[in-house]
C-alpha cells in the first residue's frame, strides 16, 4: 500500500484586521437653543464595547478576524489648502487618524433627516463642497476643492454595496440606495477618505471604504446591528491576498 506525503505547505493563519468607524457630534443648538442629538456619536462611543471584534469567511472561506474600534469626528469642514491658517476640520483628523491607526476598513456614518429608520450606503463622492450652514467657517463654504486638487470629481465607494445589501436584508435591516453623502461635510470626509486609498500610501493600506448614513432617529441597537453586519459583509469579500499584500 502506497502511502502519499503532501508537500503543501499549510496556510498560515490570517492577520487580524483593524476596522475604524467614526460618527460625528451632536448637531450645533438652533435658534431656539435646542440641539439635534446625532446617533452616528453613540455609535462611534460605544462601537468598541458593543462589537468588540467581528469574525467571518473571507471569500476564499477562510476565517478573518477583525477589531472594531469608534471615534466621534467634529461638525467641521477640512482646512482645504488652508492649512497654515485654518484649524484641522473634521476630513483632517481622519486622515490623521488612518496615518496612526492603519485601519484596514473603515466605515465614516452621519446622519439624515431625509429618511426614516433605514440606512444607505452613499456610491460615490464628489469634490465639491456647499454649505450654507457655518460648520467652523462664517460665509459657509462653496466649490471648495475636498481632495487637494484631485483631477477626479467623482470617486466610487470602496465598499461592497451589494453584499452589504445582502447581509442587511439578511438581518432585517431597513436601507435604501443612495447615489451620493451630499455636499456637506459628509461628502467632504467621504471624498477626503477615497482620495486617500488612491493616492496615498497610508490611504491605499485601507481594504474597504466609504460612507454610510443611517437616519436621525434609528436607535443605537438598530446602528449597532447594520454596522457588525456591514463589516461581516466587507470581511467576507476580501481575499488572502488583499490581506496579506497590504503589510
Amino acid at each position: 500500500m502506497h502511502t502519499w506525503t503532501s508537500f503543501e505547505t499549510p496556510l498560515t493563519p490570517l492577520r487580524r484586521l483593524r476596522v475604524l468607524v467614526t460618527g460625528f457630534r451632536d448637531f450645533d443648538a438652533d435658534q431656539d437653543g435646542v440641539v439635534d442629538t446625532n446617533p452616528t456619536k453613540r455609535l462611534a462611543q460605544v462601537v468598541a464595547n458593543r462589537i468588540g471584534s467581528v469574525t467571518a469567511a473571507t471569500s476564499e472561506g477562510e476565517a478573518v478576524v477583525a477589531t472594531v474600534e469608534g471615534h466621534v469626528l467634529d461638525v467641521t469642514w477640512s482646512r482645504a489648502g488652508a492649512e497654515d491658517v485654518a484649524p484641522p476640520g473634521a476630513a483632517d483628523v481622519l486622515e490623521e487618524l488612518v496615518k496612526a491607526r492603519r485601519p484596514d476598513l473603515v466605515v465614516t456614518t452621519g446622519a439624515t433627516a431625509r429618511r426614516s429608520g433605514a440606512f444607505s450606503v452613499s456610491s460615490m463622492a464628489t469634490d465639491f463642497d456647499v454649505g450654507r450652514i457655518a460648520y467652523g467657517e462664517p460665509q459657509g463654504r462653496s466649490q471648495y476643492t475636498v481632495g487637494k486638487g484631485a483631477p477626479e470629481f467623482e470617486l466610487a465607494t470602496a465598499l461592497p454595496i451589494e453584499a452589504i445589501h445582502r447581509a442587511w436584508q439578511a438581518q432585517n435591516v431597513a436601507f435604501v440606495p443612495e447615489a451620493t453623502a451630499g455636499n456637506y461635510i459628509c461628502n467632504d470626509i467621504f471624498y477626503r477618505l477615497l482620495w486617500m486609498r488612491s493616492r496615498t500610501t497610508h490611504g491605499r493600506a485601507v481594504l474597504r471604504g466609504g460612507f454610510v448614513h443611517m437616519a436621525i432617529d434609528v436607535t443605537e441597537d438598530a446602528a449597532i446591528l447594520a454596522i457588525r453586519a456591514l463589516i461581516g459583509a466587507c470581511l467576507s469579500t476580501l481575499s488572502r491576498v488583499e490581506i496579506e499584500g497590504t503589510r
